[in-house]
């Protein structure tokens, strides 16, 4: 179904409405054709059902499920966080914590 149904169907139905005698009347009037539309009007194309009942019944993209911590207490210490490298976490820090150090990078070679 295109927007044109869409409209055509709202309009029907607004002429069979009181006119709105407020800006807030014709929101409630648009509402209840929203409502009427979506959540209790049974629809040829999804087999009668709803236009709720079938959104609902498919698949919804979710995020993937939060890493596990990291654990705490480890023997390992970074190397790349002295005193004279930059780092992420500064407010003045211009480099960004993606970019490589490239002070620890010279004094290894």
């Amino acid at each position: 179904m295109g927007g044109g149904q869409l409209m055509t169907s709202l309009s029907r139905y607004l002429r069979k409405q009181a006119p709105a005698e407020s800006l807030g009347h014709l929101q409630f009037q648009l509402d209840a054709f929203r409502d009427r539309y979506n959540q209790h009007r049974p629809h040829r194309a999804l087999a009668g059902q709803t236009p709720l009942v079938a959104f609902n019944a498919r698949l919804k993209a979710r995020p993937d499920p939060p890493l596990a911590p990291l654990t705490t207490g480890s023997a390992r210490t970074s190397s790349t966080t002295t005193a004279a490298s930059p780092c992420a976490t500064c407010a003045g820090c211009a480099i960004s914590a993606s970019a490589p150090n490239t002070a620890t990078a010279r004094s290894a070679s």
